[in-house]
């Protein structure tokens, strides 16, 4: 039997409360978003409620990373670059079906896909 070592990750909320003052609640909200400037002080961690809980990395006896990126609760942390591919994925999908109004017609008078 091989031994690996696993990395699991977890993310657990953290809160802050501050008072703000606004005439309502659209200039409450425009001036709640412009108070969190990473400044507040985040102290109240929700730990009975982690999210993002995952597999980071399983690496075998040599140090090999052999998996990773696994999600254990059914979300997933996006990244600038699975973002990217679930568009160009999608885009791809959609290009082989969409028809283009201005597209050539067949011989059969169907639009060329």
């Amino acid at each position: 039997m091989k031994t690996y070592s696993v990395l699991y990750a977890e993310d657990v909320p953290h809160y802050a409360a501050v008072e703000i003052q606004a005439d309502d609640t659209e200039h409450a909200i425009t001036a709640a978003r412009a108070r969190h400037t990473g400044d507040l002080d985040f102290d109240s961690p929700d730990w009975e409620n982690p999210i993002l809980r995952r597999i980071v990395s399983i690496e075998d006896a040599n140090c090999i990373g052999v998996a990773g990126d696994i999600p254990l609760d059914g979300q997933q942390l996006l990244t600038d670059s699975k973002v990217r591919d679930a568009i160009q994925n999608a885009l791809e999908c959609l290009g082989s079906t969409v028809v283009r109004p201005d597209a050539p017609a067949d011989r059969t008078g169907s639009r060329v896909r």
